[in-house]
């Protein structure tokens, strides 16, 4: 694994869990590209509303994702996942684009659906991983991630605004194919269950530090909500979001090496 091997401790897999977390929520943004998805194939509302279904009935399959992650590897089914998401953000994206020609409503709802399927898999594994490598802290693990997922939509459309500041929605489709299913690739063989250490496990100091590694997030959550009420260039804003999204995950990810270090 290379400089992977290096890193590997439970506290580096919840730096992982967290980047997979905060890109693993694309299909929050679904009303991004709905504009373009109307006009390219001339929708009423009914119709887009039903494209919405299919996209819920992609998330029923966090049921195969769990089922999954009980008899295969982590890495594994991030895998399957990262490929789900990629298959099916991308195919909508050449419907979308005009790359493909008009596909049957069922057609466009049933890829939509694996897209968003293919997201589950990776929050699923992300919940599960740091639910098994904290579980005195188990409240506070779940927490995180959720709030990770609530703040990727915001994220992942940041990224869009960025790259493609003069586009319509259906650019946010390949955004949303190319950006999670990218760092899922990068950190997946991070991810693994550990055994903890049930003396330091319990301890109140264990909670104090997954707390202080959550500090990062509210900030960033914070900084979220206050940028759309600053003055000045949407885009020089944007850009600013991106920067701090990582700059935040770093400072995280140098937070879990110190708590590695010291042996926490």
């Amino acid at each position: 694994m290379g400089w992977y091997d290096s890193v590997q401790n439970r506290w580096m897999v919840l730096v992982a869990c967290i980047w997979i977390e905060c890109c693993g929520g694309a299909f929050y943004g679904f009303s991004i590209c709905s504009e373009a998805i109307k006009t390219r194939f001339g929708y009423n509302q009914q119709q887009l509303d039903s494209i919405s279904a299919y996209s819920s009935v992609g998330l029923f399959g966090g049921i195969i994702s769990g089922l999954l992650n009980q008899c295969l590897p982590a890495w594994l089914v991030l895998l399957i996942g990262s490929l789900l998401n990629l298959a099916g953000y991308t195919i909508v994206w050449l419907f979308v684009s005009g790359r493909l020609p008009v596909p049957p409503l069922w057609e466009l709802g049933l890829f939509t659906s694996i897209a968003m399927n293919g997201s589950l898999f990776l929050n699923t594994v992300s919940m599960v991983t740091s639910v098994n490598n904290f579980p005195d802290n188990r409240g506070l693990a779940v927490g995180l991630m959720k709030g990770c997922i609530g703040l990727s939509s915001a994220f992942i459309s940041t990224v869009w605004k960025v790259l493609f500041p003069d586009s319509d929605g259906s650019s946010y489709l390949i955004v949303a194919a190319v950006i999670p299913s990218a760092v899922t690739f990068l950190l997946m063989p991070i991810v693994r269950k550990y055994e903890a250490d049930n003396s330091e496990n319990g301890s109140s100091r264990t909670m104090q530090n997954l707390a202080l590694a959550s500090a990062p997030m509210v900030f960033l959550a914070v900084f979220f909500m206050a940028a759309p009420f600053w003055d000045g260039n949407s885009l020089q804003v944007s850009n600013l979001i991106v920067y701090d999204v990582i700059f935040f995950n770093v400072l995280l990810a140098t937070e879990v090496l110190n708590f590695y270090h010291h042996g926490l």
